[in-house]
């Protein structure tokens, strides 16, 4: 019934959009009887495709008898604000239907008995309504961990939906389309891709395998017109500093418009931020800061940007690395994107005028940073999508957006740099993982070289090997426990340290083995409570880390507030921050 509701153009709000996105929810709960398989939901930036598909999902488990329903993911910067949406629906039954299984969920209660289920329900996946992240999904699935592996049972006969599946890294293309064709051909799985920047997985090397008519909503053009809040400006055919995308930002700004900057690395970000010298409304956003300043942030500009009394609103300038891109619910008058990758650039546009309360199309416009080649060669993704979207310019079809995103999905999948990426190279003298999981055609040949060519008589897959060498984000990240004075709860971060330093200085005494177990539960509570001050750095830069944080029990690191700023997160120090 509280979806249904959905189906009714809220009140008080006027925006036409409002009736199309009932239309949208409407014709997911008309699609709901298909038989299982796998399904495109695309929807325009602003579209309601959360809960829209959510309706899908128990309409399509309910008529196909159908045991859960799965959410995933990929940004946790998203993950808080959609469960919110569902514990809200779920009412009082929330704690009964949802599990969340990501690293930023706190399980409220400290009752053991409570841990426990927690603990068992993210090995099982056993829940009603599963939301989690891609992270946990494709390892759950390609690793080799114990607590992976017992869930993939659960995940036969279940409604996956996968939010902003654009943002899939593309090493890991072609195992999770094989993954997907899996569990729909043999699992009675269903699969549904949700994203305002569709990527056409059907069309690579190794293709999706779609049903018969996998688009669950289709819009009519003055639908799409309706959606068309946004008009972009190119500004490429010069490069800009970034004190430069500072002024450009300033001058919108002191036109009474809230304008967001997004960068392609967090050090251009920092300095177009540190150039807005005067201004006071200003927000920053980038990974060098933890998931609890990021919400603190996203929450005041959420409310620095809802209108007054008056209906006017206080303009504000938001700095942020592409994190804010997809799928954060907030709406800005203007936004300047350095140039990236196209689906990126849609993405930005829906942060801009999202719910078409202004007459006039927001400016989304485009510009080139100057010397930034650098800076992206460790980021070989977004200096491929920058070039390919140089070249949908350089081929005018920027006019039309819908158009130029099919181009760039072409250039994409068709660019042999990335077609090499898709099945995931394991580097050095091994084979990509996609070759270990399935022929392992280099073993089998060396097995033929030194046995008279005879065929290997085993299993040909080397699934210890792959898991060995999968892992969805590159390398092992070192978590450090920042100082971030939370305004929800102030000094926290330093009572749960001080905690865990007085519980480990209690199991240094003697104890029974009951009461030992006890602050040992204790300890793990505090470390999960911790994450949400934790801000991941690469491994490399341990030393530098150990010079300006303090080593705790050898659990962790705490940075020393020094070295933590209230606006910016980490702080710049030799051989720590880069880029």
């Amino acid at each position: 019934a509280r979806l249904a509701a959905f189906n009714v153009p809220r009140q008080g709000n006027q925006s036409p959009l409002d009736a199309v996105r009932a239309g949208i929810s409407a014709q997911c709960a008309e699609q709901a009887g298909h038989t299982p398989g796998v399904f495109t939901l695309s929807v325009p930036t602003g579209g309601g495709k959360t809960l829209s598909s959510l309706r899908f999902a128990i309409r399509h488990a309910w008529a196909n008898g159908l045991a859960r329903i799965v959410y995933v993911i990929p940004y946790l910067s998203i993950i808080d604000q959609t469960a919110r949406e569902f514990r809200e629906l779920f009412g009082d039954r929330a704690d009964e239907w949802l599990l969340e299984h990501h690293s930023d969920f706190l399980l409220e209660s400290d009752n053991e008995d409570d841990e426990k289920r927690y603990d068992l329900g993210t090995q099982r996946w056993d829940a009603p309504v599963v939301i989690t992240t891609m992270v946990q999904f494709l390892e759950s699935i390609f690793s080799n961990k114990a607590s992976g592996l017992r869930k993939f049972h659960n995940m036969a006969q279940t409604v996956f939906i996968f939010d902003e599946v654009q943002a899939l890294p593309v090493k890991c293309t072609h195992l999770f389309n094989g993954a997907l064709n899996y569990l729909a051909g043999f699992g009675g799985s269903t699969c549904v891709l949700c994203s305002a920047t569709q990527p056409a997985l059907a069309n690579t090397d190794r293709p999706l395998r779609l049903a018969p008519n996998p688009a669950l909503v289709s819009l009519r053009e003055s639908d799409r017109t309706l959606f068309r809040r946004t008009r972009l400006v190119d500004m490429t055919s010069t490069e800009l500093t970034c004190e430069q995308i500072a002024e450009l930002a300033v001058s919108r700004f002191s036109r009474g418009q809230s304008t967001l900057v997004v960068m392609n690395t967090k050090g251009e970000a920092r300095k177009v931020f540190a150039a807005l010298s005067g201004i006071a409304a200003k927000y920053f956003l980038s990974t060098d800061m933890c998931p609890a300043h990021r919400l603190d942030v996203i929450s005041r500009m959420r409310t620095a940007l809802a209108a007054n009394g008056d209906g006017q609103r206080t303009p504000i300038l938001c700095i942020s690395t592409q994190l804010i891109e997809a799928g954060v619910d907030i709406s800005f008058d203007c936004a300047i994107r350095a140039l990236a990758g196209f689906d990126s650039v849609i993405q930005v546009a829906g942060r801009c005028n999202r719910h078409g309360l202004s007459a006039a199309r927001g400016e989304v416009i485009l510009v080139r940073v100057a010397d930034e080649d650098a800076a992206l060669a460790h980021l070989p993704e977004i200096a491929l999508g920058k070039r390919l979207t140089a070249r949908l310019i350089s081929d005018n079809l920027l006019a039309n957006p819908e158009e130029a995103l099919a181009a760039y999905y072409t250039y994409k999948f068709g660019d042999p740099e990335q077609k090499c990426l898709m099945d995931y190279p394991a580097g050095g003298k091994l084979p990509t993982l996609y070759d270990l999981l399935g022929d392992n055609l280099r073993a089998r040949q060396a097995y033929a070289d030194t046995h008279g060519n005879s065929a290997y008589p085993g299993l040909h897959s080397a699934f210890q090997t792959a898991a060995e060498h999968f892992a969805v984000i590159e390398g092992n990240h070192l978590g450090v426990v920042v100082p971030f004075d939370n305004p929800a709860n102030p000094l926290e971060v330093q009572t749960l340290v001080q905690e865990f330093i007085e519980t480990g200085d209690l199991l240094r005494h003697r104890f029974g083995r009951e009461a030992r177990e006890d602050l040992f539960r204790q300890r793990s509570r505090i470390l999960r409570r911790l994450q949400q001050y934790t801000v991941s750095v690469y491994p490399d830069r341990e030393n530098a880390i150990a010079r300006i944080a303090a080593k705790i029990d050898d659990a962790f690191y705490f940075l020393s507030a020094d070295y933590y700023d209230p606006f910016v997160g980490l702080t710049a120090t030799q051989g720590f921050l880069s880029i």
